[in-house]
This record gives structure tokens, sequence and C-alpha cells, in this order.
């Protein structure tokens, strides 16, 4: 997926098109890589990664941050600075089929 978006940001850059980022229904977690990929292009002024604020529940530690007026902060710690919290997934229930 990274490398056609790679690819799209290339055409946006080389043509002086500004372009948006945004997704449908991810994770805070994915939308943590996304906004690590929006960083890397001055041709990405726009984001939409609202997604995980309408979650019922947020498995992710670390990961963006939301601030007032839709300002996100992206973690400085190595990687992506986010993941998925243990405790989150061993109160799931297990189904087997």
């Amino acid at each position: 997926m990274w490398v056609k978006a790679l690819k799209i940001i290339k055409i946006a850059e080389d043509n002086n098109i500004k372009i948006q980022l945004g997704g449908f229904l991810e994770s805070r977690l994915a939308f943590t890589a996304a906004a690590h990929l929006a960083l890397a292009s001055d041709s990405i002024v726009y984001c939409d990664f609202d997604t995980p604020l309408m979650f019922m529940e947020d498995p992710v530690t670390g990961g963006i941050t939301y601030d007032n007026k839709g300002v996100i902060t992206v973690p400085d710690t190595p990687g992506l600075g986010a993941g998925i919290d243990e405790r989150y997934l061993k109160g799931l229930i297990k189904v087997v089929i």
C-alpha cells in the first residue's frame, strides 16, 4: 500500500499538486503511520485522521495524539512510537471456527 502512496506523492510533487491524506476505518495505529508519511512530503497539506476519535475503544498505546482544533502530535520515539495494548488483546473473546 505505501509503495503506491509514495508513487502518487512523487507525481504530486513533480507537478506541484497539493494532496490530502486520510483513511476510512483504520485504527490510531494506522493513522500514526499515515501521519509519519504525511510529514515526509510538503505536497501533503491536508490530512483527515479523525476516524479513531469515533471508536468506542482504543487499544493503541503511544501513537499520535489529538490536540485542540484537530492538531495531531506525532511521537518522537523510535519506529512509529505506537503499539497495541497487551491487556486489551488478552481481554478479547477468542472464537475458533
